[in-house]
């Protein structure tokens, strides 16, 4: 039998690297209006690091939801809630366009002066 889903150290620790990425980036998001170019920067490399970090666990929790049936519970909803969200989209859809946009973003920032 493997170990409960939530209960692995693994998924405790990423757990816990998105939800301080998170407050980091809210704590930015705050003052973006009015940040430096290279603050913008670096609000995008924080963002696409919180999305690399989701598509880590959403990986995870696909293989897990296989045999664990909260893993699959939580892939349930989540799977439905980013349709709902999102126009029908799938969550990996969702996170590689806001990959681009993030990366459009940056390159407008690079082409500014």
């Amino acid at each position: 039998m493997t170990q409960p889903f939530y209960e692995s150290d693994v998924i405790k620790e990423e757990l816990e690297n998105m939800q301080q990425l998170y407050k980091d980036l809210y704590d930015l998001s705050v003052r973006f209006p009015l940040m430096k170019k290279e603050d913008k920067k670096l609000h995008i490399v924080k963002t696409l690091e919180l999305i690399a970090k989701q598509k880590i666990f959403y990986g995870r929790l696909c293989l897990m939801a296989l045999e664990d049936q909260e893993a699959a519970e939580v892939k349930i909803r989540i799977d439905q809630m980013t349709q709902i969200y999102s126009g029908g989209k799938q969550i990996q859809e969702v996170l590689e366009d806001m990959e681009k946009r993030l990366h459009s973003w940056r390159r407008e920032l690079d082409a500014t002066k």
